[in-house]
């Protein structure tokens, strides 16, 4: 077991995709883009919106790296809710939706991994 850093969109990026701004939904649809080891734009859309601060570290937990997916999904409850995940105090309001292709967490030595279709990928 190890622990990983889960992050999210900012609440603001996600109004800022939903009142139109162009550059901010060519930057969600790069980041959805995630279907192989290949997905360049995703990755780097990723790293842009990580660098300008609309994705951000969200919550941690502990569990195997092949449970991340199923852990942070919000299936019968709420993912953030349940016993052991640490929510982070942030100024930037995460949302915290469930994990999904184009997501991005990091390992406990820092290592940043991009949710592709079939797997995870480093970034």
């Amino acid at each position: 077991m190890q622990q990983y850093t889960v992050y999210r969109l900012t609440e603001k990026f996600v109004t800022m995709v939903a009142d139109g701004d162009q550059s901010a939904r060519d930057l969600m649809a790069a980041r959805m883009m995630a279907f192989d080891s290949k997905s360049t734009d995703a990755i780097k859309a990723n790293q842009q919106l990580i660098e300008d601060g609309h994705l951000v570290p969200a919550a941690t937990l502990l569990c195997d790296q092949g449970d991340l997916f199923d852990v942070t999904n919000s299936i019968n409850s709420n993912w953030f809710e349940a016993e052991g995940i640490v929510l982070l105090s942030s100024d930037r309001n995460p949302r915290m939706s469930s994990s999904s292709m184009g997501d991005v967490y990091a390992d406990e030595d820092g290592q940043l991994y991009m949710y592709t279709m079939s797997s995870a990928v480093k970034i």
